[in-house]
This record gives C-alpha cells, sequence and structure tokens, in this order.
C-alpha cells in the first residue's frame, strides 16, 4: 500500500497509481485559477485542494486508470482522504451537485474508462465499464455506490459545445504538469496540496513573462487571495522540494522545475 517501507514516499504513490512512463499528463484549463477564486469556495486552502483533485481525476480518467487499479483504491472518498484526511470539511466541494460539479469542472458518474484509444498519439475516445458485456461487468466486481469523478472540462470547454472542445483534445490555453510533480508534493507529509496549487499557478505565469519581468509577491499573493506569510512558507516549501529556484527575492524572478528528478 501507500506506506511501504522498502521503496520512496514518491515512489509508494506512483506504484498506488500504477504510473509508468507510457501514462499521459493531461492538460489543465488554464482559467480554472480565476473560476476558484470567483466560486463559492472562500478558503485558500479548499481552493488548493479542488485544484489539486481536479487535476487527480483528469489524470486518472485519461489514462482509463479504473480499468487497471482495483477500484475500491479509487472510490472518490479514499482519493480525497488521500489529499485532505477528514473529508467533511471539503465535502461540499466534491459531493455528488458539489461545487465542482457546479461549476461545470467535474461530473459525479457511475460509469468509467477501461481503456483510452488514441490514435498517432492524440486521445479519440474511451472504452467505457457500460460498453463491456455484462458477464465482463460483473467480474469486475465493482464497489456499491461507486462513483467516479469525469473532468467536464477535459471534454466540453465551454457547456453549450457540442463537439469535444475539452483540454483532452485541444490545448490552447492549458497547461500541462507532470504527475511525478503532484506525487511529490503530496507524498511527504511535510508538504502538500497547498504547495502543488501554487506550483502550478506559478507554472503557468511563468509562460506570460520574460526573464527581465519583475513579478511582486503581494501580486502572487494578491492573484490567489492568499497571505503573504502563506506565500512565503509555500514558496520556501517548493524550493526545498527543488520544485522552483528564487533568482531573485526581491524583485520576485523564479524558475520552475518541470522534470523532478527522483526522491
Amino acid at each position: 500500500m501507500v506506506n511501504a517501507e522498502s521503496v520512496t514516499p514518491s515512489q509508494s504513490f506512483l506504484d498506488y497509481f500504477q504510473w509508468n512512463k507510457q501514462d499521459v499528463n493531461p492538460n489543465i484549463p488554464n482559467e480554472i485559477f480565476d473560476d476558484l477564486i470567483n466560486s463559492s469556495i472562500k478558503s485558500f486552502r479548499h481552493r488548493a485542494f479542488a485544484y489539486s483533485f481536479y487535476y487527480l481525476c483528469s489524470c486518472l480518467y485519461y489514462n482509463a486508470k479504473y480499468g487497471t487499479i482495483p477500484l475500491y483504491n479509487l472510490y472518490s472518498l479514499q482519493l480525497i482522504e488521500m489529499l485532505y484526511g477528514n473529508r467533511k470539511p471539503i465535502n461540499y466541494i466534491t459531493k455528488r451537485n458539489g461545487v465542482l460539479d457546479q461549476m461545470g469542472y467535474t461530473a459525479s458518474e457511475n460509469d468509467f474508462p477501461i481503456t483510452c484509444n488514441t490514435e498517432n498519439g492524440f486521445l479519440m475516445d474511451f472504452s467505457m465499464y457500460s460498453d463491456l458485456p455484462k458477464e465482463q461487468r460483473d467480474q469486475m466486481n465493482v464497489p456499491r455506490n461507486f462513483i467516479c469523478k469525469r473532468p467536464v472540462k477535459a471534454f466540453y470547454r465551454n457547456p453549450h459545445d457540442v463537439y469535444y472542445t475539452g483540454t483532452f483534445f485541444e490545448f490552447e490555453k492549458t497547461h500541462r504538469i507532470d504527475f511525478r510533480i503532484f506525487i511529490k508534493c503530496i507524498a511527504d507529509s511535510r508538504y502538500g496540496f497547498e504547495d502543488f496549487y501554487v506550483y502550478a499557478f506559478l507554472f503557468v505565469f511563468e509562460q506570460f513573462i520574460n526573464s527581465k519581468s519583475i513579478v511582486y509577491k503581494n501580486y502572487i499573493a494578491s492573484s490567489l487571495n492568499l497571505s503573504m506569510r502563506t506565500l512565503n512558507r509555500i514558496l520556501s516549501n517548493l524550493t526545498k522540494l527543488n520544485l522552483i529556484k528564487i533568482n531573485d527575492d526581491k524583485g520576485f524572478k523564479y524558475t520552475i522545475c518541470k522534470n523532478p528528478t527522483k526522491d
């Protein structure tokens, strides 16, 4: 399980999700940061969780992990507790018709992908659990009340779109973060999803600035609606994780690590 002593924390989590070199890091919509700020989620910590949960759901769905990982390991409640611990404070975000569902980012469904079908490296569609013959469905022993969170924005960027315009299929104004970086943030109890959320924002923001730009910390703090104290703590964490290098603290020039090294 996750806390195996014979491997590093990150490798243990990668093993849990059966992540390998063939798996794809999915694209996430850039507007998710503004959408979360403008949502009913008032807490920075809860917005950070919502982003990380959506990212994880996107990774699992794109790579059809539901067809390879025991489903009891992929219960939404199991994933929530893995990220947050006590699920009660953030149940309003992830429950059926919760905030993420209402925002049009997720949908709570009983169906789930078994395999993803690609052509020339591009995703075409999914083979779903509901497509299987009844005999095969029965053999899967799907847990009672099993819910899969489908990342809606990955299929349709806008609610009225007819064709697939989502981030699994079209990549304009999106970002793609290595799953190993997500794992690196959540595997060590000293760090967590807040660090990943700020990393993701800086990852996107770096695309729009050049090496001569001066970015002030108060702008970052204001954009994410968090305190300067919290921002400094998280930047310190990201530095310790070797996920960011601060070249000029006063002007806040930074370099993002995009390819994590081993623990």
